[in-house]
């Protein structure tokens, strides 16, 4: 099934009925205010975590953030660290000005499939999978280490079926080398995601001596 899905991507990328995107300028994150923060903390028993800053794209448009709790009972494995200490991450959203807790990402589906468009597409895989993407080509500094040749910044590929989306992932956990992986995923329109390529691209040789928990 993979080997097909990654052969319709090549065969898309060869035709002309497709569009390709790589300029995003509505998946700037609308953050739940700070004032709802003590109450967060409290009636979810968590601490806020990191928000990517690029899930604007999301439609309904709510404020939105991540939510860390210790790891017990059910998690979402997406979703959950692999530390030396398990965390678990959710996503609270403010509707209408009640806090709602999306707990795992068939909640995450329900609320926002289905998927109207290119830079949805994007915010959702990035909810979805707790990767993200990279727009600067800066980024990749002479000075890494390359596996693979001509890596380029994440775009979304847009086609009548759904939407392939390129990410980034890093290896942040454990002793020896930390590398990045390019990822592509393919979204539906009725918010299922499938990873379907995943590639060792680069890393930071300077890490290569890190032991991470």
């Amino acid at each position: 099934m993979r080997l097909i899905i990654i052969t319709i991507f090549f065969v898309l990328s060869a035709c002309d009925n497709h569009s390709i995107h790589d300029k995003f300028d509505n998946v700037k994150t609308v953050h739940v205010d700070s004032l709802f923060r003590n109450t967060i903390e409290k009636e979810f028993a968590g601490q806020i975590g990191q928000t990517s800053e690029f899930l604007g794209g999301l439609i309904p448009k709510y404020p939105i953030v991540k939510v860390e709790t210790t790891c017990f009972g059910t998690c979402d494995k997406e979703w959950q660290s692999e530390g030396m200490f398990c965390f678990c991450s959710s996503y609270v959203v403010n509707i209408k000005g009640k806090l709602k807790k999306i707990a795992d990402r068939f909640e995450l589906r329900e609320l926002y499939a289905p998927i109207e468009n290119y830079q949805e597409a994007l915010s959702y895989a990035i909810i979805m999978t707790d990767n993200y993407p990279i727009f600067d080509k800066s980024t990749f500094k002479k000075e890494f280490t390359y596996f693979k040749s001509n890596i380029k910044t994440s775009t979304v590929m847009e086609f009548e079926g759904g939407y392939y989306v390129s990410l980034f992932d890093y290896k942040l956990f454990g002793c020896g080398e930390h590398p990045y992986y390019t990822v592509l995923y393919l979204v539906t329109k009725d918010g299922q995601i499938t990873e379907v390529n995943r590639d060792k691209a680069f890393k930071d040789k300077n890490t290569d001596a890190l032991c991470v928990d």
